[in-house]
């Protein structure tokens, strides 16, 4: 049984048509509606079934890219790792060489010390046999200038 739609009829018979007319026009347009209906209806599940495929598709490409992220982290953990061990291994040359400069440096400056402490110790020494000597002309002078005031004395006196 096919149904019809009252307010197309009503108008088409207020328009003017046939009866017969204006209930064909009407069921046709109802078994119209009908067909739309239903391809509606089919269009929807179609949907459904792609955003289902689509949110399948959605969650492999997710799972993917999260395996394909974890090995490239995997891989730059591991890269940071290398780097890290050189770097210690170039701390370690780095404090090695420090420590046989230290050292070097250390012996320099114990041997530049002992002989500035040598250099030292004869300056003082030198410095003592002038400061000996200049007394020692210090004195002769002193009994140079006694005598020569006594025999200036003398002279005039005697």
């Amino acid at each position: 049984m096919t149904t019809m739609i009252a307010e197309l009829y009503d108008a088409l018979k207020e328009a003017g048509a046939s009866e017969e007319k204006a209930r064909e026009a009407a069921k046709s347009f109802a078994e119209r509606e009908h067909r739309f209906d239903q391809l509606d209806h089919k269009i929807d599940g179609r949907a459904d079934q792609l955003d289902r495929k689509i949110d399948e598709r959605c969650d492999q490409l997710d799972r993917k890219i999260d395996e394909r992220c974890d090995q490239l982290d995997r891989k730059i953990d591991e890269r940071c790792d290398q780097l890290d061990r050189k770097c210690d291994q170039l701390d370690r040359k780095i404090d090695e060489t420090r420590e046989q400069l230290d050292r070097k440096i250390d012996k320099k400056t114990d041997d530049l010390g002992a002989r500035i402490t040598a250099l030292d110790s004869k300056w003082d020494a030198r410095f003592a046999r002038l400061e000996g000597d200049v007394n020692f002309l210090k004195w002769m002078n002193g009994i140079i200038a006694a005598a020569a005031v006594a025999a200036v004395v003398r002279y005039l006196l005697g």
